[in-house]
């Protein structure tokens, strides 16, 4: 029985003008999956996980994606329905337009992706023709005779597409003499804040577990995008990135211990329509800085979302290879972010109009103090969710 390895080590983005109605009614649709997917996934890792929360949505949609390539059957329909894509046109190409068009032009997000097969099996032309959504590259191994070895080399590619943020992704046990082939995606971000956060004072940060902490609490005075929902009780407050082309979005609960109610009315919450209700405040921001790093294995959550057969023997995955017995042994995704006053370092292993001249009002003041646990996101200029995360504790 050969094993399929997939494995993420996180972030991507978006970024090109589409040419057509259609192709952007395309590119909308496979955002919109994303959005969904993102949301969908998180509530499934919220019942698992009793910590701190990181992972890029887009990166296992990559991932998700380049596997259902190669399904078949229900295999590929369970992938399609926990990916959100039931209901669009599939194409290779739109999905790969979406990737370039998060990407191109900005050097503060990389995303690649490899393949490792091993040298005694064979995977289809086709299939790695329709895999090449991203930077690409394929190498033969020899997970049979040498896994450690090829192991400690994937971990070392990782490392070094990530600049070293992303150490040590596998582990022994998950790669073994029985592994076929291994999917990697790597994503790396950074990029500095438009508005810096000038002061840095040691102030409380009420954790989820009752606890008091004194954190390092950065301070912000700006016109920012911000809405507060008085039904579902949270404030949102974007943070723009060097060039505007990312923004990070916080959800805070107006309550200290208010996150878990947050959490399960996430399904009702759609960032699209957030960003529609924003208007522009004078904010008074305080936000920790902090560190997370991470390492989630996704298949219980996948299993919860009702992927499960491509997990087991029974999973057809007869367009990657002739070959009978391939399935998924590990679904591994792996991330880090760092957050401070200067900016944002992530990785894991994507009108006008005319009107009458008037004296600007001045702006309303609100005061935006993230002193409890909260979420955050990471998002593209187009809005697609790069980054989600929980922080529960600093």
């Amino acid at each position: 029985m050969f094993r399929l390895l997939f494995v993420i080590t996180v972030i991507a983005v978006i970024n090109a003008d589409p040419q057509n109605i259609a192709f952007a009614e395309n590119l909308e649709t496979y955002s919109k999956a994303n959005h969904d997917f993102a949301l969908s996934l998180y509530t499934k890792l919220a019942e698992i996980e009793t910590g701190n929360i990181i992972y890029s949505p887009l990166s296992i949609h990559v991932i998700m994606f380049m596997t259902s390539i190669g399904a078949v059957s229900k295999t590929l329909d369970e992938i399609i329905k926990t990916i959100h894509l039931t209901n669009i046109k599939y194409s290779v190409e739109d999905y790969s337009a979406m990737l370039k068009r998060i990407t191109d032009g900005y050097n503060n997000l990389k995303l690649v992706s490899a393949i490792f097969i091993d040298e005694d099996f064979n995977v289809k032309d086709s299939f790695l023709a329709k895999s090449n959504l991203s930077p690409f590259w394929v190498y033969k191994s020899d997970f049979k005779n040498k896994h450690e070895s090829w192991r400690q080399t994937i971990n070392m590619w990782v490392s070094n597409k990530t600049e070293h943020k992303i150490e040590e992704l596998f582990p022994k046990e998950l790669i073994d003499a029985n592994t076929a082939l291994v999917l990697v995606n790597a994503v790396h971000f950074k990029s500095p804040w438009v508005y810096k956060f000038y002061e840095i004072n040691k102030e409380p940060f009420y954790s989820y577990s009752k606890k008091i902490q004194s954190v390092k609490m950065m301070t912000l005075m700006h016109d920012l995008q911000y809405y507060h929902d008085m039904h579902l009780k949270y404030s949102a407050v974007e943070l723009p990135y060097n060039y505007y082309n990312f923004k990070m979005i916080i959800l805070l609960p107006d309550d200290k211990d208010g996150l878990k109610s947050l959490e399960k009315n996430l399904v009702n919450i759609n960032l699209n329509n957030i960003f529609k209700q924003m208007n522009e405040y004078h904010v008074s921001v305080k936000l920790p800085s902090f560190k997370i790093e991470q390492s989630l294995y996704l298949e219980e959550a996948f299993k919860r979302l009702g992927c499960s057969t491509m997990f087991t023997p029974r999973a057809n995955f007869s367009k990657i290879s002739n070959k009978g017995g391939l399935y998924v042994n590990n679904l591994v995704h792996k991330a880090f972010i760092e957050v401070n006053e200067n900016g944002t370092l992530a990785a894991g292993a994507t009108g006008g109009s005319v009107s009458l001249l008037s004296l600007p009002l001045p702006r309303t003041k609100v005061q935006f103090t993230v002193d409890h646990p909260f979420l955050f996101f990471i998002v593209s200029e187009y809005n697609d969710i790069i980054l989600l995360g929980r922080v529960l504790q600093v």
